[in-house]
């Protein structure tokens, strides 16, 4: 008597490293030759072949809702003549284009009266639910909403737009004779930007609508994402501020603290931290001096700038040995920016090695970030006198290690420790200069006594003297 056993569903993944490379297809056997005197019952209308990391097809019932090749498709219902216009790429959300509209006017309770329609490839379905989705952003606050068309219009609520993208869902039941929808921008007078416009079957019918669909981007389409921001950025920050910013920190905070490089796993959440490497590689700063260099001043100094140098000296060499590596790739970087955010208990021995270490590389050398800590909002008058000696001490440590002409500065991060000052940057705490009130502290004349390499109280009468 045979034994009759339950079905069982197999699937094998396989990974590139398993294809000969440049192969165009491939066969597969089924192997049962095994175990002797057994009888297999298999499915053929199962059989498939399946890309496991092939994108999702998405259906979008509009033709043209990218604006890679121009505004085909959308056409203004009411407003002014100059109202619909292709938007560039550089005004765009990503890709080559966005949809431009411009509303003169505000209308109180006017909605419709700038209004740009778009056709459905076809009738919606009766009660079934669909998502339409769009990325928008205006000049000035503004107001958008969506309409449906055809048969009873069904209407968003009015939302509120802003000089940042932002992704806006409206989720509908079909009555079943939508034909087409439309953006009304009617209320608020401004130009609006619109791009990635999709709308999309979101379940069956009765059911509630599914999640969104995520549609991955290839590696080299992040590459160029990334890429094509970074020379963006750049590109217009150098030649914006080119008559009256002449130095930069182009590169900030590259290395973990093993004095190895961010890869962009770091963070909180590592799934979410960005981080330039991840998608442009090593050479991400090497690129990045280049854009600054091309689109900046000859003579901008431009710098890379990075924390805790002097209690992670291993840190420090790494950081030197990147600027190395940078240069050796053809750009090159003026200085070097240690942040300095210490406190009573840093290790003087290593504040002074890391001057020492800084020193050697030839470049300019800044202090970029400087404070000390207290941990406490209420210092004593001890605590006090003791930061004004650790600030005297970095100054003179980074003007004994660091030759004249590579001393670029030094920069206090920040003015005094009233609470408003560090709401976000060490909250209750007393780093600075000037206290809560704005009065003077110890760490004032210990950091004027630094830069002037004397006690500058030392014969001082009190009254302002002319130089």
């Amino acid at each position: 008597m045979k034994r009759l056993l339950l079905g069982k569903q197999v699937k094998i993944k396989l990974a590139p490293g398993d294809f000969k490379s440049g192969s165009t297809s491939f066969q597969f056997n089924l192997d049962l030759g095994y175990l002797p005197n057994v009888t297999y019952l298999i499915d053929a209308n199962t059989l498939a072949v399946v890309d496991l990391d092939a994108a999702t097809a998405v259906t979008n019932l509009v033709t043209n809702g990218n604006f890679n090749s121009g505004i085909t498709g959308w056409a203004k219902y009411n407003g002014a003549t100059d109202a619909l216009s292709a938007a560039s790429a550089s005004e765009a959300y990503e890709g080559n284009g966005a949809m431009k509209v411009i509303n003169a006017t505000d209308n109180s309770g006017g909605e419709w009266k700038t209004q740009i329609h778009a056709d459905f490839t076809s009738t919606l379905t009766a009660g079934k639910n669909y998502t339409i989705s769009y990325m928008i952003r205006s000049e000035a606050p503004g107001s958008v909403r969506c309409s449906t068309t055809g048969g009873s219009a069904q209407y968003q609520g009015n939302q509120a737009t802003s000089t940042t993208w932002k992704l806006i869902e409206w989720k509908i039941t079909a009555a079943g004779t939508e034909t087409g929808f439309n953006f009304d921008l009617g209320l608020l007078a401004g130009t609006y930007y619109i791009d990635n416009v999709t709308v999309t079957d979101g379940s069956s019918a009765g059911g509630g609508a599914t999640a969104p669909v995520t549609i991955e981007k290839t590696d080299a389409e992040k590459t160029k994402i990334i890429g094509d921001a970074m020379t963006d950025w750049i590109s217009k920050m150098m030649t914006h501020y080119k008559t009256s910013v002449f130095a930069w920190d182009v590169v900030n905070e590259p290395m973990k603290e093993d004095g190895t490089l961010r890869n962009g796993t770091e963070g909180d959440t590592a799934a979410d931290y960005f981080s330039w490497i991840k998608y442009l590689g090593k050479d991400y700063a090497v690129t990045a001096f280049k854009l600054a260099r091309q689109y900046g001043n000859e003579t901008d100094k431009l710098f890379i700038n990075d924390y805790n140098l002097e209690s992670r000296l291993d840190k420090c060499d790494g950081l030197i040995e990147y600027v190395k590596y940078i240069e050796g790739k053809g750009a090159r970087i003026d200085g070097i920016g240690t942040q300095m955010h210490i406190d009573l208990n840093t290790d003087k021995d290593k504040i002074a090695q890391m001057f020492q270490k800084l020193a050697t590389t030839g470049k300019l050398i800044k202090i970029s970030e400087l404070d000390i800590r207290l941990g406490t909002a209420t210092p004593t008058v001890a605590q006090q006198a003791s930061q004004s000696e650790m600030y005297q001490y970095v100054i003179d440590m980074y003007k004994k290690y660091i030759p004249a002409g590579q001393q670029y500065g030094i920069t206090i991060w920040g003015v005094s420790d009233n609470s408003k000052e560090h709401e976000y940057w060490l909250p209750n705490e007393s780093p600075n200069l000037w206290d809560a009130n704005y009065v003077r502290k110890h760490a004032y004349k210990g950091t004027a006594d630094g830069l002037a390499g004397k006690d500058v109280s030392l014969g001082f009468s009190g009254e302002l003297q002319k130089p």
